[in-house]
């Protein structure tokens, strides 16, 4: 499985990495939007589950992580443009 191979991976759109019937971490009112049952997090984690791998969804776990103990990175954002503008510190946000 090729996922097994990537060391970072920085994405949007988290509702279509979990399924439709679990919320969104930031916001418990808004059902994630993935229809076939499977939550790739849970995947990539388990995947990884013998390394010291790491998933974030917020920029103060995103700034936590330690590149030298971390073997693996996976970031889900609920939006790319203005999420990603806001971890890296941008004053501007899109929406």
């Amino acid at each position: 499985m090729l996922i097994q191979f990537v060391e970072v991976m920085l994405g949007g759109g988290r509702s279509y990495f979990q399924p439709n019937t679990t919320t969104d971490p930031e916001d418990p009112t808004r059902n994630n939007r993935r229809q076939d049952g499977r939550d790739l997090i849970a995947e990539w984690k388990n995947a990884r589950r013998n390394s010291n791998a790491l998933y974030v969804w917020n920029k103060n776990q995103l700034h936590a992580a330690d590149p030298a103990t971390t073997d693996a990175l996976l970031g889900t954002v609920r939006d790319l443009l203005s999420a990603f503008g806001k971890w890296c510190g941008a004053e501007k946000t899109y929406s």
